[in-house]
């Protein structure tokens, strides 16, 4: 059995590059495997106008909510999350898309020396085969400050977090 712990600290300069395109620059990851430890180094870009989103050299698709749409959306291999505009607080359960969304925390989460307290929302595929899942930690003003990545078949976690005040879905 493959014991696999990965922890991967994406501390960014999650800035607006132009209009929706957003840079995370990664700080070194480090993880281990049977007592060897990697380093890696990594940007993550979400392009929000083009539907693509960029980690090393890989550019792949996503899915962003139109404009006119009632939601704000992404789905992309890093990131699936949605919400409708009109929300005034997010609800317990609820789906879009093929996912199913959960709040199932608020949580005071520290970044970069300031405390933000985060609804905890748990994103899963509805599709009971799929091993890949998010914990997005949200604010309504500050938008998604921090999210998990976690492969439950291979038990890899990867962690992105924003070294910005506003991340994705900001209001």
């Amino acid at each position: 059995m493959k014991h696999l712990l990965l922890f991967s600290m994406f501390v960014a300069s999650a800035h607006c590059v132009s209009g929706h395109v957003y840079e995370y620059t990664a700080q070194p990851a480090i993880w281990s495997e049977k007592d060897q430890v990697f380093y890696a180094r990594s940007k993550l870009i979400f392009n929000l106008s083009e539907n693509i989103v960029i980690l090393r050299d890989a550019v792949m698709p996503s899915f962003s909510c139109k404009k006119t749409s009632a939601w704000t959306c992404i789905s992309s291999p890093y990131l699936n999350f949605a919400l409708r505009k009109d929300w005034s607080e997010l609800p317990s359960k609820w789906e879009y898309d093929g996912y199913t969304y959960e709040k199932v925390s608020i949580e005071d989460i520290k970044i970069l020396g300031m405390t933000y307290k985060s609804q905890v929302v748990i994103v899963k595929k509805i599709d009971s085969k799929s091993h890949i899942w998010n914990v997005v930690y949200y604010t309504k003003k500050n938008g998604v400050l921090m999210f998990h990545v976690y492969d439950g078949e291979s038990d890899e976690l990867t962690t992105f977090i924003s070294s910005v005040a506003k991340g994705l879905f900001s209001r």
